[in-house]
């Protein structure tokens, strides 16, 4: 199928419908996708989590499925997602709104820390849009562009959201130290060992038990962690 992006391929995960620019999908994501695989633990700990007056965000909101599930449940004017790759972006809002949630939003751009003074930082495209994340500038290869740069704590001040769901491929790990609002309830938290090691993760841990959050075992799986404030 073709439409504005392209050739795309269309995927169904129970009764939602995905479709994807097929230069955004590898072999990896495209099993994944068939299968039914994709984002299911993430669709899991948020399904244990959500709650109907919820205002849910997505950092790394990808093909748009969560966005989509968590529409279901709060309503689409309660979504809001963000997404660093231009194409995916585009297809994740394309996505809300051919599952019948139009008014469910998604950003273009990448979260940052507050440290972060540049309006734009560089994002690099990988083999399947799963893998893609920011580098420092001197780190792009082919493949990488220019994004929007949203530092973390004013996008929490501004959207107040009581749900997070965080998929930033080692970007996490740039977030630390970072003040979280007083509405928000529970992160779904995908750590990214690979990227940056034992000793950052222990340092996400320290941090948001310090920002009052707890470790929510209910949801919690391998990689994926929730917090949750009690």
């Amino acid at each position: 199928m073709a439409d504005g992006q392209g050739v795309t391929e269309t995927f169904q995960i129970g009764s939602i419908v995905l479709e994807i620019p097929r230069a955004c999908l590898g072999p990896g994501v495209r099993r994944a996708l068939r299968s039914g695989r994709y984002e299911r633990a993430e669709a899991r700990a948020m399904n244990t989590h959500i709650r109907g007056d919820d205002r849910v965000l997505d950092l790394g909101a990808g093909a748009g499925f969560i966005c989509t599930l968590a529409a279901e449940r709060v309503g689409a004017e309660n979504v809001l997602g963000l997404e660093a790759n231009p194409d995916m972006a585009a297809a994740a809002q394309a996505n809300l709104a051919r599952n019948g949630y139009a008014a469910g939003r998604v950003l273009h751009g990448a979260i940052v820390g507050s440290g972060e003074t540049a309006r734009e930082v560089a994002f690099q495209k990988g083999q399947g849009f799963w893998s893609g994340h920011v580098v420092s500038g001197a780190a792009a290869g082919d493949g990488a562009c220019r994004v929007p740069a949203f530092r973390l704590g004013a996008f929490l001040t501004k959207h107040q959201p009581t749900l997070v769901i965080i998929d930033l491929e080692g970007g996490e790990a740039a977030l630390i130290g970072e003040a979280w609002p007083d509405c928000t309830r529970s992160v779904i938290l995908e750590l990214h060992a690979g990227r940056y090691g034992g000793a950052t993760i222990r340092e996400i841990f320290r941090w948001f038990f310090a920002e009052g959050f707890s470790y929510a075992p209910e949801g919690s799986r391998g990689q994926l962690v929730v917090f949750q404030r009690t």
